[in-house]
């Protein structure tokens, strides 16, 4: 079995609410493969307004941790502001942003 890669039996356990049928490994890797390359480039401080699929991407998130905890996805949904964030769009950040930039070089 190469690194990194899940097991039904194992799959069976962790996540027992996994709607896959026919290929849960598959689905799981790749729902992991694709949250573990969003979460590369926000650690990295790469942009990532730019992504067309963004909105998918949080809701691959939020099933994903629906399929391991139900309490902990209505948890994260209480607490989620990727909603209200992403409607405001990267204009009220980067004016802000720009704003703290500009009192730290008037110093």
């Amino acid at each position: 079995m190469r690194p990194g890669r899940f097991t039904e039996p194992s799959l069976e356990k962790t996540i027992p609410r996994h709607p896959g049928v026919n290929a849960p490994s598959r689905t799981f890797t790749c729902n992991s493969n694709r949250i573990r390359w969003l979460r590369n480039r926000v650690f990295h401080h790469e942009p990532i307004w730019h992504l067309i699929d963004l909105p998918d991407q949080h809701e691959t998130i939020l099933e994903t941790i629906g399929w391991i905890s139900p309490a902990m996805l209505a948890m994260t949904r209480m607490l989620d502001r990727f909603p209200s964030v992403y409607t405001m769009g990267p204009q009220r950040y980067t004016d802000e942003l720009d704003s703290v930039a500009q009192s730290w070089s008037a110093k």
